[in-house]
């Protein structure tokens, strides 16, 4: 197996290129280029099978879509969401920290909560196995939960 670098600036030095945001906190861009766009807090970030990149933009409480092609931005109102995760049919799932759930967003844009209310206290992090099986941070609870995902009702 080859090796892969990762090239890391040092301290004084700027990356190279910009994938998105122009550099300005706020919230615009959507439907134009990526580079275009202004992020208030981007955090977590994930690539799904087609190659298309979506992230956390926290501070505006959305997550963002960067098609294969640099196209236009997928948005999802939600309240602080931090972790992301990707199965394998392209199904995204979200730690919505404020509102401590997590939701599934299908391949089809279909948004479903899948924690039971009170199940969870201000989940971050989200990781998903081989099973189906996804594990939370639930930070306000103070432990990492192993769940079987179910859906609820949005309310």
């Amino acid at each position: 197996m080859a090796h892969q670098h990762v090239a890391i600036p040092r301290r004084g030095h700027r990356a190279r290129r910009i994938f998105a945001g122009r550099g300005t906190p706020g919230y615009s861009g959507d439907g134009g280029p990526a580079t275009s766009a202004q992020l208030y807090a981007p955090t977590s970030m994930v690539v799904d099978p087609a190659g298309n990149l979506f992230f956390a933009d926290t501070g505006n409480h959305v997550i963002r879509k960067i098609s294969v092609d640099g196209g236009s931005a997928l948005q999802t109102r939600l309240n602080g969401p931090q972790g992301l995760a990707i199965d394998s049919v392209g199904a995204l799932f979200i730690s919505d920290t404020n509102n401590s759930s997590i939701r599934r967003v299908s391949p089809t844009g279909v948004i479903e909560t899948i924690t039971a209310k009170g199940q969870l206290n201000t989940p971050y992090a989200i990781a998903l196995d081989a099973q189906g099986r996804f594990y939370v941070a639930d930070s306000g609870n103070r432990a990492v939960r192993m769940l079987t995902p179910q859906v609820v009702p949005v309310q």
